[in-house]
This record gives C-alpha cells, sequence and structure tokens, in this order.
C-alpha cells in the first residue's frame, strides 16, 4: 500500500475542475484605503496625521478599508490637496 506524501496534493478526481489558486491576503499588503485622496488631511475624528490611515478602537485599529466619514469634508474643504504630495521624512 503506498503511502501518501504530505507536500503533494491529492490525486485529482475525473471530472473535477482544479481550485484555482487565491492570492494570500496578509497584513504586509498595502491596505486599499491608502490610495483615497482624504489621506491627504488630517482626520477630525481619530485624530490620524495626513497620509496615515485612520484609527478605531481608541487608535489599537488601523481601518484598512476606508477612512472616518469626517475625513472626507475636511478635505474638500482644505481645497482638495494632492495625496502624492507626501511629507519627507
Amino acid at each position: 500500500m503506498p503511502v501518501a506524501v504530505p507536500d503533494e496534493p491529492p490525486p485529482a478526481v475525473p471530472g473535477q475542475l482544479p481550485l484555482p489558486i487565491q492570492e494570500e491576503t496578509t497584513m504586509t499588503t498595502r491596505p486599499p484605503a491608502a490610495d483615497l485622496p482624504q489621506l491627504a488631511v488630517p482626520c477630525p475624528r481619530c485624530a490620524a496625521p495626513a497620509h496615515q490611515l485612520c484609527t478605531s478602537h481608541g487608535g489599537s485599529r488601523q481601518r484598512r478599508h476606508d477612512t472616518h466619514m469626517d475625513r472626507r469634508p475636511a478635505w474638500v474643504a482644505a481645497g482638495r490637496p494632492n495625496t502624492t504630495e507626501e511629507p519627507n521624512r
């Protein structure tokens, strides 16, 4: 009786389509909110500095997918500055 090797996928079943390999999402991937234009101004809700993500839960978690609703009107009131002009660090 053959022994299965754990590093090899199981044999294909006739008529079964292979599953597509999906890219794994990790904390090292760029968050979707990083491309939002309102990041050019500080957030009036959570006090996140310009060019940094908003935070939730008292600053313990970054909002990776969106910003606070108050940040967009602050961006409009500031004249819609460009987000690509990040300050030198």
